[in-house]
């Protein structure tokens, strides 16, 4: 009968349970110090690619609109958080606007905790709508449309000149 004396013999390999516990230990620390930092960055990403795909909506639309010779409306429903387009229909003897039948007509929905907080035009006639027209000249109207994920803040600002749209972090 032999008696062990706690030290490993040459021909052994691998760890003990103590190293494995302590290695484990380690990693559950550092996953425990960086998933709140990770999550931010992730939420942080949603709201930085929704201001991308909201200021590519208008510049689409901006140039459609020139294209196609007619009024274009980039609508705007903040309870339903979503933006799509419209054109106006050609013919109508009152300006009515119809749904587009394209993937551009879509409706696009905000990620789920981004939401468009205020949609405001410098011209003060325009205070009560829900939508941006794009001209066929080439104007847009001027305002500047907010989205927020609770922690930080985008302003889309359309300068009324085509393809002029500002995007700026708010502090």
């Amino acid at each position: 009968m032999t008696l062990s004396t706690g030290q490993r013999s040459s021909n052994s390999c691998g760890f003990t349970l103590i190293e494995l516990l302590l290695v484990s230990v380690i990693i559950s620390v550092l996953i425990g110090i960086s998933a709140p930092r990770l999550n931010r960055s992730v939420s942080s990403l949603a709201l930085r690619n929704c201001s991308k795909d909201i200021v590519a909506l208008i510049k689409y639309t901006q140039q459609t609109a020139i294209i196609e010779e007619t009024n274009y409306r980039i609508n705007l429903d903040p309870k339903k958080n979503k933006v799509w387009p419209t054109r106006r229909k050609s013919g109508a003897e009152t300006e009515t606007y119809e749904i587009i039948k394209t993937s551009l007509g879509k409706p696009y929905s905000l990620p789920q905790k981004v939401k468009i907080t205020s949609l405001k035009f410098t011209d003060t006639n325009l205070t009560d709508q829900n939508y941006l027209t794009c001209y066929p000249n080439g104007y847009t109207d001027k305002a500047t449309l907010t989205i927020s994920d609770g922690k930080e803040t985008f302003s889309i600002t359309t300068t009324g000149r085509i393809g002029q749209v500002i995007v700026k972090k708010n502090e």
